[in-house]
């Protein structure tokens, strides 16, 4: 339980009983409640406005709540992911997509100046929040190892190299068992990561997010330190 009205401004709370909350859309009476500890993975979201005497909305924000166990679980991950010597044998992203489209087939992207043999699948459109505003993406894997490469690129063909809308170096990759690993090595502890910053989404069936993705703190950051963006040859 957390008392809203300690979060105004100094110079607002002598007028505190000119405001009201509302969470979720309902009056609550200036307290929230956090209620059960919830489940793994699926943090509670409360949605807080902060409104004045005729209704109108002065300010908003979110409250996400997550499962001890989830803090546990990316501190333990963390820990045991100190080692990213493997990133190395990742083969590096292209700078740029050429983006067409045509009446036919719709819209399509083709990474520009392809080496031969091309290490990285084609182009494909991204859906859902996990990479914030990215539009496309590609998918290599090390010649060398069983790790994989994601880049990610925004509407223009550009490479994205930094922030939720960046693509990740994939710890696991390859074959149908090693997409189970992938998602506990590396999409479980991105959606953590995700939920423990504050970002109000849920985990959906699909392994995605169903919200946008608002910001990155320590979090975030420190995933980044375990599974780098990684840039180009020659940036």
């Amino acid at each position: 339980m957390t008392r809203l009205y300690d979060y105004l401004a100094d110079c607002c709370k002598p007028y505190a009983d000119k405001f009201t909350y509302a969470v979720n859309g309902s009056p609550c009476g200036g307290t929230l409640e956090f209620g059960a500890e919830p489940d793994k993975y699926h943090p509670t979201v409360f949605h807080v406005e902060l409104r004045a005497e005729d209704g109108e909305v002065l300010d908003r924000m979110w409250v996400v709540v997550n499962a001890i166990v989830d803090r546990n679980d990316f501190t333990r991950w963390y820990a045991a992911n100190a080692d990213t010597s493997w990133v190395n044998t990742l083969p590096k992203p292209y700078a740029k997509l050429q983006i067409s489209s045509s009446w036919l087939w719709g819209e399509s992207a083709t990474p520009v100046n392809p080496s031969n043999p091309d290490p990285w699948n084609s182009p494909s459109k991204l859906s859902g929040y996990l990479h914030h505003d990215s539009a496309w993406e590609m998918r290599a894997e090390s010649a060398t190892s069983n790790h994989g490469n994601q880049a990610c690129y925004d509407a223009n063909g550009d490479i994205v190299l930094s922030g939720i809308g960046g693509g990740t170096a994939d710890y696991a990759v390859g074959n149908v068992k090693n997409v189970r690993s992938h998602i506990r090595k590396d999409v479980n502890p991105y959606l953590n990561a995700l939920h423990l910053d504050g970002n109000p989404g849920d985990t959906e069936w699909n392994n995605n997010i169903s919200r946008p993705c608002l910001y990155q703190g320590d979090y975030l950051d420190k995933y980044i330190e375990r599974r780098p963006i990684i840039h180009p040859e020659g940036e």
